[in-house]
């Protein structure tokens, strides 16, 4: 991975500036073509098999993709096979409905990540649990008494 956005950041010096978001999904497709295994976060679920409400999205969040996909074809095009733009925005779709913003222990933001098992946790504005990271391993917490389900 490091070596896909060094050799982009070379090329284009002072004049980098891909999107948070752009650079998460370099990573992906570059992850997808050189990895043959699952990750550890892809136990039970896929990147591609996430979900991406790719048909609810709002104008506001479709010129953030395409801007995303510009970037994309900007600062990646010649290190990265790039795939058609229906798989872009489907892609774009499942980072944007399925991130988690990274934080350290003071909670200052330092990047977004994808972890597609963390993914079948239903969002909630009341959560009963918790996200917390130790490296780039992710860990649910609950923040209150549950009740198994059986």
């Amino acid at each position: 991975m490091h070596k896909l956005e060094c050799s982009a950041m070379t090329a284009f010096g002072e004049k980098w500036c891909p999107s948070e978001t752009a650079r998460l999904v370099a990573r992906i497709l570059s992850k997808k073509k050189t990895q043959k295994e699952r990750c550890l976060s892809e136990k039970l679920l896929q990147i591609g098999e996430i979900q991406s409400h790719v048909v609810n999205i709002d104008n506001k969040r479709r010129e953030m993709n395409e801007a995303d996909i510009a970037g994309l074809h900007q600062f990646f095009s010649k290190h990265l096979e790039i795939p058609d733009h229906s798989d872009l925005l489907m892609l774009l779709s499942q980072v944007a409905c399925n991130g988690f913003t990274i934080e350290d222990d003071e909670l200052s933001h330092m990047g977004t990540a994808i972890y597609p098992d963390m993914a079948l946790i239903n969002h909630s504005c009341l959560p009963s649990v918790i996200v917390t990271y130790k490296g780039t391993m992710a860990e649910v917490r609950a923040v209150q008494d549950m009740k198994p389900i059986l």
